[in-house]
């Protein structure tokens, strides 16, 4: 079982480089040296990789939006990441563009009703619960990278594991908002709940 558990992160991490890392790595190559690539960077290649695995009901208006709105609260080395990101090219059943909305504390009403996820620093663990719950019923997925998150109704939350990114997620607060993330995802996670 744990070799299946292993190869099926490997795939995983694969997909990640394959498919979402290289593109970005070429991206922030042309922008800076490739040595200053740094944990903030690849949490936002993780959390696009999510997006790309997770499938909303149908009829859902984000579906027919050609833009991914990200939502990140906070304004630490993580929004930086995205900032840089912001504009790329995503490749999903159709090619959309990544669009990062930020904010130190809170999100407005309408943009929170279009964001496919909502990013929440560390520095705002604090607010994850008022987030999550504000967030209800919006079919956003919650993602933060603070120990103890998914107990205050984050999705997924985004750790360090020894020397390793990894992430936990919480299957029925997702399946709450009627999201579906792929299994592999999970497979891959070092904690469901």
């Amino acid at each position: 079982m744990k070799r299946k558990r292993t190869i099926g992160y490997i795939a995983f991490a694969a997909l990640v480089v394959a498919k979402l890392l290289l593109p970005l790595a070429a991206s922030a190559y042309a922008q800076a040296k490739p040595e200053q690539a740094t944990e903030a960077d690849l949490k936002v290649a993780y959390t696009i990789a999510f997006l790309k695995f997770l499938s909303h009901p149908d009829g859902d208006d984000r579906l027919e939006d050609p833009t991914i709105h990200m939502c990140v609260i906070g304004s630490g080395s993580v929004m930086k990441a995205f900032a840089r990101a912001n504009g790329t090219s995503i490749s999903m059943n159709e090619v959309k563009k990544l669009q990062v909305t930020s904010s130190a504390t809170r999100l407005t009403c309408p943009i929170r009703k279009r964001c496919w996820a909502v990013y929440i620093e560390h520095a705002n663990r604090h607010r994850t619960a008022e987030i999550a719950e504000e967030l209800r019923g919006t079919g956003v997925l919650v993602i933060t990278e603070s120990k103890g998150a998914l107990k205050k109704g984050s999705m997924v939350n985004l750790l360090r594991v020894g020397d390793r990114l990894r992430w936990e997620m919480s299957r029925s607060c997702i399946e709450a908002e009627d999201l579906v993330m792929s299994s592999q995802v999970y497979r891959n996670a070092v904690k469901v709940e």
